[in-house]
């Protein structure tokens, strides 16, 4: 083999390498989202389950009457503490931020997404909006661009 042959073949071997690598973390990013997605479903669905035992969404006397997402605990898998952030984080690595607009009765939970930074252009975003009378969900939207109504 000569060394125009060799340099040849480790070219190509080079081009092959970046092409895979950068299919690869495509697919890494593309497997963190779907494990934000799956976060917010657990959440949601926590959410629901406590308005239908309850009536209403967490508070508590101790927070005066404030959203308290550590009621969420016994109905999720996810771990939130009395404050707006997870314990867990998210799959990008910072925690989850959650919170309770009063006057439109809706809880936005947010994942800072692959930038790690709030507003970044790439945050994930889940927004349950509970009708006051009927106590049940109008609208889950997950931010990346659907929306399930109920």
């Amino acid at each position: 083999m000569t060394l125009i042959e060799l340099v040849t073949v480790m070219a190509i071997i080079a081009i092959l390498s970046v092409l895979l690598y950068t299919s690869y973390t495509k697919q890494i990013s593309n497997a963190k989202i779907v494990g934000v997605r799956t976060d917010f479903v657990q959440t949601a669905l926590a959410c629901e389950q406590y308005v239908i035992d309850n009536g209403k969404l967490p508070t508590t006397a101790t927070t005066g009457g404030a959203f308290n997402p550590a009621e969420l605990n016994k109905y999720s898998e996810i771990e939130w503490a009395a404050s707006t952030s997870l314990r867990k984080t998210d799959p990008f690595g910072t925690s989850y931020q959650i919170s309770y607009d009063s006057t439109s009765n809706a809880i936005t939970v947010t994942s800072y997404g692959p930038d790690k930074n709030l507003n970044g252009g790439d945050d994930i975003t889940l927004t349950l909006s509970i009708d006051s009378t009927t106590k049940k969900f109008k609208k889950v939207s997950n931010g990346l661009g659907k929306e399930i109504s109920n």
